[in-house]
């Protein structure tokens, strides 16, 4: 979840002091799987790129995957480095199967792969050769040509954690741009050779945009905690650590409360306890503090919250 959201101000709700329960609702970025279908939040993920031994070709899968999991490290490892990068060599269609894919994962120790296959490039476009504009520009740099590589590339992912127990398959062909400096008498056979000094940079970005279907979305949603204003200060003190969205110091204040004989209390103090659960990802326990609260003594709120636990379970 992101943090973003400002709660209704608990200035505001403890004015509503009162012996019955009360609540009060936070609006929450809840972070959801990628477009892709994958979940990688809190997951280890390697990169690899296939490569058929040619230079050329390696030099752009190389740049495909730096940036490629460069973008994955900003998302998922905050910036810092998390994702480990191989280069294998073979061939594409020995690697597209399950069983492939499960060695990749058993071979780098990780929880997911990403596998870039050798890329296809079509015929080298020329532009016009036009005099730089460069200000020191060198004579045999005086003149510059910007040229097109139509490229198409294939990447396969599998999640060994994933119930479905599938490999996922990408397709996707774009075009780089090389601009290639050059005295003037530019042939095409000097570009499709020169074009290659400038073709990593390129594949970088390339990866950087192609990893965007793989980034977590997300969905604002709403939540409400329940309190009372009776003198015990631990709903208080369990609302005040909620709203900050420090779960762990909120859950302590309403574990604080469930000895008590009163029935709707510890109903109330058991579906926040769910909730609190529910936002640090732990599913299983969540459905156990609510069946407790509907045990004991139902809250309106118990039946949204479980629609939601069970979602995520899915």
């Amino acid at each position: 979840m992101k943090h973003s959201i400002v709660p209704v101000a608990l200035a505001v709700m403890l004015l509503a002091g009162a012996c019955s329960p009360q609540s009060f609702t936070m609006n929450i970025e809840m972070r959801y799987p990628s477009k892709s279908g994958l979940d990688l939040a809190g997951k280890s993920i390697a990169v690899v790129c296939l490569g058929n031994g040619s230079a050329a070709d390696s030099t752009f899968s190389e740049g495909l995957v730096q940036g490629f999991a460069e973008r994955l490290e900003k998302e998922y490892f905050g910036g810092e480095q998390g994702v480990s990068t191989y280069k294998i060599t073979g061939s594409g269609d020995d690697y597209s199967s399950r069983d492939s894919l499960v060695n990749l994962v058993v071979d780098s120790g990780d929880d997911v792969v990403f596998l870039f296959g050798t890329p296809e490039f079509g015929e080298l476009g020329l532009g016009d050769n036009k005099r730089s504009t460069a200000v020191h520009s060198t004579p045999d740099s005086a003149y510059t040509c910007v040229t097109s590589l139509p490229f198409t590339v294939k990447l396969w992912a599998y999640d060994s954690m994933d119930k479905d127990d599938k490999v996922y398959s990408f397709t996707g062909s774009n075009a780089i741009k090389p601009e290639i400096f050059n005295d003037g008498t530019l042939t095409y056979p000097q570009a499709k050779e020169k074009v290659w000094s400038s073709v990593r940079p390129l594949a970088e970005k390339i990866g950087l945009l192609s990893c965007s279907r793989f980034l977590n979305t997300w969905k604002t949603e709403s939540y409400s905690i329940i309190y009372y204003d009776n003198g015990n200060d631990a709903w208080i003190d369990g609302a005040v650590a909620a709203s900050e969205y420090r779960w762990t110091d909120a859950m302590k204040e309403w574990m604080k409360l469930l000895n008590t004989k009163n029935m709707q209390k510890r109903s109330c103090a058991e579906y926040n306890l769910a909730l609190g659960c529910f936002m640090m990802g732990q599913l299983d326990l969540a459905l156990k503090w609510l069946d407790a609260s509907d045990k004991d003594c139902p809250v309106s709120l118990s039946s949204e919250l479980r629609k939601r636990i069970l979602a995520r379970k899915k």
